[in-house]
């Protein structure tokens, strides 16, 4: 195991096939955080209605210290993004791509 590995929180130790890097910008350690994760994937054609929902369950978690993770896409994503932010909790964006930081365990 390398070095930057032993960085990572447990569960993505865990993944097989094991993940060859890591790339991340911005609070780490909320992945190692014990607050409870809520992980929010939907269309990227939400409705008005969906909209309502997601703001209203996500803000009300955000304020209770749930940590939401999505993937950063429009629509639903980024509802539940701006929803967290906007009540005062914390979110980590799952991108398919880098954006600036590589944590590697096989370089």
């Amino acid at each position: 195991m390398e070095i930057e590995e032993l960085l990572w929180p447990e569960s993505l130790r865990l993944v097989k096939p094991r993940i060859k890097g890591l790339y991340y910008k911005g609070n780490r350690d909320l992945l190692k955080s014990d607050s409870p994760k809520l992980a929010v994937v939907g269309s990227r054609r939400m409705t008005k209605y969906g909209e309502g929902v997601i703001r209203n369950w996500v803000g009300a978690l955000a304020r209770r210290g749930v940590i939401v993770v999505s993937g950063f896409m429009y629509g639903v994503d980024q509802a539940a993004h701006e929803a967290c932010i906007e009540n005062g909790g914390k979110t980590i964006a799952v991108l398919g791509w880098g954006i600036e930081r590589r944590v590697s365990a096989m370089d």
